[in-house]
């Protein structure tokens, strides 16, 4: 079905972040956030430790702790005032009974933060998921507390970091919209989408700035490249110019022979000889170093140690 240009230009970053969106791959990571483990640890199956990752699984497991021991209370609390009224016949539960679905919607609300690191996209689309199934006590605030909200901002963080405008800017609508859903109080929707704002620029800012200082040191190296080529080139003339000159005074040296050996034999057929073994020794003298030019003026580094064989 084909839309009108503008609403497929409205609807295309909504598109991306919920199902089309790629992200760049990671930037590589500062050395000052890798320690190095000392030898006696060296048989671990890794060499360094992340404090990016270190403090992820942290902010995982403190988060997980604080939201099942909310929710368990929560939901006791809901069961105890409803059944104080003895009224379980119209109880509608404000958590679902199973305490099975509290440690899954606690573990859906705090996994992103594991998986931002390497797939931004998917895990701000399991945060999203989290924040429509997660259980609500009230209804006259957000869906989430202050901790899954600093989880979900490091992961909308990370997708603006490692995604393209479009994709940033649908990943916010979308998480603006579903807050909207979930909540029925306009004041408390407009501070989270501004705070979502600020972080999406923010991220924003840092992806310029790295592809920025990624594409200088890109320049920067093929400037040393072409650099390197040059003086490559250089030396190849420099190497040609030395081997041409020894195979013109080796065929200088010849054209002499050739000349004065037969006036210098005279009859003398030893002497003859003598002379034109010399005469064949520096021939082939010559044609080595001939080889030799030939290779230097084929190679492309300028190596004169790959000269083509006879």
């Amino acid at each position: 079905m084909n839309l009108p240009a503008g609403l497929e230009r409205l609807l295309r970053p909504l598109v991306l972040a919920l199902a089309g969106g790629q992200a760049d791959p990671p930037f590589p990571r500062s050395p000052r956030l890798r320690i190095r483990l000392p030898v006696s640890l060296r048989l671990l199956p890794f060499r360094a430790v992340d404090l990016v990752t270190v403090a992820n699984v942290l902010a995982f497991w403190i988060v997980y702790g604080g939201v099942l021991s909310r929710l368990i209370h929560d939901n006791d609390m809901a069961m105890t005032v409803a059944g104080s009224q003895g009224d379980r016949a119209l109880l509608r539960p404000l958590y679902p009974e199973p305490e099975w679905w509290l440690y899954l919607a606690a573990i859906t609300s705090c996994v992103p933060v594991l998986l931002r690191e390497r797939w931004p996209l998917a895990a701000w689309r399991i945060a999203l998921a989290s924040v429509v199934v997660m259980p609500s006590f009230e209804d006259d605030g957000l869906p989430v507390q202050a901790p899954e909200a600093m989880l979900h901002l490091l992961v909308v963080y990370s997708v603006a970091v490692r995604c393209e405008r479009r994709t940033t800017l649908g990943v916010w609508a979308v998480s603006v919209l579903v807050l909207a859903l979930r909540t029925p109080y306009v004041n408390d929707v407009l501070p989270a989408a501004v705070l979502l704002a600020v972080t999406a620029l923010l991220g924003y800012n840092v992806r310029i700035r790295r592809l920025a200082s990624r594409r200088l040191a890109e320049e920067e190296q093929r400037s040393e490249q072409a650099l390197a080529a040059q003086a490559a080139l250089e030396e190849r003339a420099r190497i040609a110019r030395e081997l041409h000159d020894v195979v013109a005074h080796h065929m200088s040296v010849i054209a002499i022979q050739a000349e004065a050996v037969p006036l210098q034999a005279a009859g003398d057929a030893e002497r003859l000889e003598e002379g034109l073994r010399e005469i064949r020794v520096l021939s082939l003298s010559a044609m080595t170093e001939m080889r030799r030019v030939i290779g230097v003026l084929r190679d492309p580094e300028g190596r004169a140690d790959t000269a083509p064989q006879p």
